[in-house]
């Protein structure tokens, strides 16, 4: 018998693509010109290294508010094409390969989010 490995983490990584939106800062603050005070996000996608053909494994996204505070935080994961989707955290949906998490109505200043999607490697 006989197994094989993919041992390129780019290979697992740079086909998956995450993208974060937020819609602003929340409280008072800003520049006093009617903008919103400044919000600094930091975002994470992990996965492992090597997987075996079949083998299921976790994409794990982590969303840290590092400044000012994030309203309406929403993630989007896109997976890739040779994957299929298992399981999704929090309540995220998928519509073919892109998974959508619910937005995060509001996150504080220093605040994290940690998500993930469950996939099937080929």
């Amino acid at each position: 018998s006989w197994s094989m490995r993919v041992n390129n983490r780019y290979w697992i990584l740079a086909l998956a693509v995450l993208a974060v939106s937020c819609g602003g800062g929340g409280g008072g603050g800003g520049d006093g010109g009617g903008n919103p005070p400044a919000v600094d996000v930091a975002t994470a996608l992990a996965a492992p290294q090597s997987v075996l053909p079949g083998e299921t494994f976790d994409y794990e996204v982590s969303i840290e508010v590092t400044g000012g505070a994030a309203e309406d935080v929403v993630a989007t994961l896109t997976l890739p094409p040779t994957v299929a989707i298992d399981t999704i955290s929090d309540g995220g949906t998928a519509t073919g390969q892109v998974v959508t998490w619910p937005a995060t109505a509001s996150l504080a200043a220093g605040a994290e989010v940690l998500l993930a999607v469950s996939v099937v490697a080929p």
